[in-house]
């Protein structure tokens, strides 16, 4: 038989076999089997996760602070709400008649390291405070302003009547509580004489 025939022979399969598979025989078509991540892979990998780690974190923070700034805000108003009612009520402190319920509010600076926070006082006499409870503030909240200003100042409800009496002198007394991570702020407003308490968010922190 030719040299040709034999070699076209041994180049065809026979009738039915299948052919080698060169996957088979190399792992891929191209060569080397693959396995692992390459280094832009796992760069891509790590950025999104840093991406959603960032985003997660955030959120949190950002809720801690609004749920913080509101607690604050809830709880200034409630105690003076409370302080008039006990003033009303002629509630007795350790047995003891009072004349003035109150509270003792002060504003704090963005750089003032010292606690944050409010004071509730009873009176036998007006000015002569007896602390009942002092209330302190996380870090991510203070007092900005007693009437716009970096002071403070107190709120006493009169025994029976429950009337105010501020010690900013004037009609009204607003305390601003801010929270700088939201840059956002509340006032509460005191009336004197009839001791109306109102609180509402401010459009702006800047006086």
């Amino acid at each position: 038989m030719p040299y040709s025939a034999n070699l076209a022979n041994f180049l065809t399969p026979a009738r039915g076999a299948t052919p080698p598979d060169p996957v088979s025989q190399h792992g891929t078509r191209f060569g080397r089997g693959r396995s692992g991540f390459t280094l832009v892979e796992l760069m891509i990998s790590v950025a999104i996760i840093v991406i959603l780690t960032a985003i997660i974190f955030g959120d949190f923070n950002h809720e801690s602070s609004r749920n913080a700034l509101k607690s604050a805000v809830h709880q200034l108003q409630t105690d003076l709400q409370g302080m008039q009612a006990n003033a009303q009520g002629g509630v007795l402190t350790d047995g003891v008649a009072q004349s003035w319920y109150g509270v003792h509010v002060q504003a704090k600076d963005h750089a003032d390291s010292d606690t944050q926070g409010f004071a509730v006082f009873a009176a036998p006499t007006l000015g002569a405070k007896n602390v009942l409870v002092t209330r302190t503030f996380t870090s991510e909240v203070f007092i900005r302003y007693v009437n716009g200003n970096s002071g403070d100042g107190d709120i006493t409800f009169q025994v029976p009547s429950g009337k105010a009496v501020l010690s900013t002198g004037g009609s009204t007394m607003t305390i601003v509580i801010e929270s700088p991570q939201l840059n956002t702020c509340y006032a509460i407003t005191v009336t004197a004489d009839v001791g109306t308490v109102s609180q509402r968010q401010l459009s702006s922190c800047s006086l």
